[in-house]
Protein backbone atom coordinates (compact mmCIF):
# COMPACT_ATOMS: atom_id res chain seq x y z
CA UNK A 1 0.00 0.00 0.00
CA UNK A 2 2.76 2.40 0.83
CA UNK A 3 4.69 2.14 -2.77
CA UNK A 4 0.81 2.62 -4.18
CA UNK A 5 0.62 5.95 -1.83
CA UNK A 6 4.08 6.99 -3.16
CA UNK A 7 3.59 6.67 -6.52
CA UNK A 8 0.56 8.48 -6.60
CA UNK A 9 1.76 11.07 -4.66
CA UNK A 10 4.71 11.45 -6.93
CA UNK A 11 2.24 11.87 -10.23
CA UNK A 12 -0.03 14.20 -8.56
CA UNK A 13 3.33 16.26 -7.20
CA UNK A 14 4.37 16.40 -10.97
CA UNK A 15 0.27 17.55 -12.06
CA UNK A 16 0.40 19.98 -8.90
CA UNK A 17 2.85 22.34 -10.92
CA UNK A 18 0.86 22.04 -13.76
CA UNK A 19 -2.93 22.61 -12.36
CA UNK A 20 -1.18 25.87 -10.61
CA UNK A 21 -0.55 27.05 -14.23
CA UNK A 22 -4.38 27.01 -15.38
CA UNK A 23 -7.20 29.11 -15.28
CA UNK A 24 -8.43 29.92 -11.28
CA UNK A 25 -11.42 27.86 -12.21
CA UNK A 26 -9.44 24.69 -10.89
CA UNK A 27 -10.79 23.74 -7.40
CA UNK A 28 -7.81 22.47 -5.11
CA UNK A 29 -9.36 22.74 -1.88
CA UNK A 30 -9.47 18.90 -1.21
CA UNK A 31 -5.87 18.43 -2.01
CA UNK A 32 -4.85 21.37 -0.31
CA UNK A 33 -6.78 19.44 2.75
CA UNK A 34 -5.26 15.85 1.70
CA UNK A 35 -1.68 17.30 1.74
CA UNK A 36 -2.31 19.16 5.44
CA UNK A 37 -3.89 16.02 6.73
CA UNK A 38 -1.03 14.01 5.20
CA UNK A 39 1.63 16.24 6.94
CA UNK A 40 -0.28 16.45 9.99
CA UNK A 41 -0.05 12.96 10.45
CA UNK A 42 2.11 10.30 11.67
CA UNK A 43 2.86 8.56 7.96
CA UNK A 44 6.28 7.77 6.65
CA UNK A 45 8.68 10.73 6.11
CA UNK A 46 9.17 9.76 2.68
CA UNK A 47 5.40 10.62 1.98
CA UNK A 48 5.32 13.78 4.30
CA UNK A 49 8.01 14.65 1.77
CA UNK A 50 5.82 14.22 -1.27
CA UNK A 51 2.85 16.25 0.02
CA UNK A 52 5.04 18.82 0.74
CA UNK A 53 6.55 18.61 -3.03
CA UNK A 54 2.80 18.77 -3.97
CA UNK A 55 1.79 22.02 -1.39
CA UNK A 56 4.80 23.77 -2.57
CA UNK A 57 3.25 23.30 -6.32
CA UNK A 58 -0.04 24.50 -5.37
CA UNK A 59 1.02 27.53 -3.53
CA UNK A 60 3.68 28.86 -5.28
CA UNK A 61 2.76 32.66 -6.07
CA UNK A 62 -0.93 31.68 -5.35
CA UNK A 63 -2.43 33.63 -2.33
CA UNK A 64 -5.64 31.88 -2.70
CA UNK A 65 -4.09 28.38 -2.19
CA UNK A 66 -2.09 29.93 0.65
CA UNK A 67 -4.73 30.96 2.64
CA UNK A 68 -6.95 27.74 1.69
CA UNK A 69 -3.71 25.69 3.21
CA UNK A 70 -3.21 27.57 6.28
CA UNK A 71 -7.00 26.97 7.03
CA UNK A 72 -6.58 23.87 6.43
CA UNK A 73 -3.78 23.38 8.69
CA UNK A 74 -5.45 25.71 11.40
CA UNK A 75 -8.48 22.62 11.45
CA UNK A 76 -6.02 20.21 11.89
CA UNK A 77 -3.97 21.67 14.88
CA UNK A 78 -6.34 22.93 16.79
Amino acid sequence: MKKVLLHALLTLRNLSDEANRQPKQADNNSILDAMAKIIGSSVDEGIKSMAVGILYNLVCNNCINKGIFWTSLNKIII
